[in-house]
């Protein structure tokens, strides 16, 4: 099975570039595969923040959290106001935003 042809320069044959075409998608799909099974493991707490909480209090807070639980993730969310909603899921706190 021949995948180059030497010419002038070096090019794929049909052969070939459907093999780099698969083998291009095979590994993408590799690559999703061993992200999402990182991703199950772990944890996400999603956070709310106004006003001035984002320069001031949220890094630290961010930081220590990063520092002891290094395996989950932190999602920030800006809101002008965020009131607690009936089902929320266990690990996702929702306060009222800084003023």
């Amino acid at each position: 099975m021949k995948l180059l042809q030497r010419m002038s320069r070096v090019k794929l044959t049909p052969v070939g570039e459907a093999l780099l075409r698969d083998g291009t998608r095979i590994l993408s799909q590799a690559q999703r595969a061993i992200q999402a099974a990182r991703a199950a493991g772990r944890e996400q707490v999603t956070v709310g923040f106004g006003g001035s909480a984002a320069s001031g209090l949220l890094p630290d807070v961010l930081r220590i959290f990063s520092e002891r639980y290094p395996s989950d993730r932190a999602l920030c969310m800006r809101c002008s106001a965020i009131l607690p909603t009936a089902g929320t899921p266990r690990r996702r706190a929702r306060a009222p935003a800084a003023r």
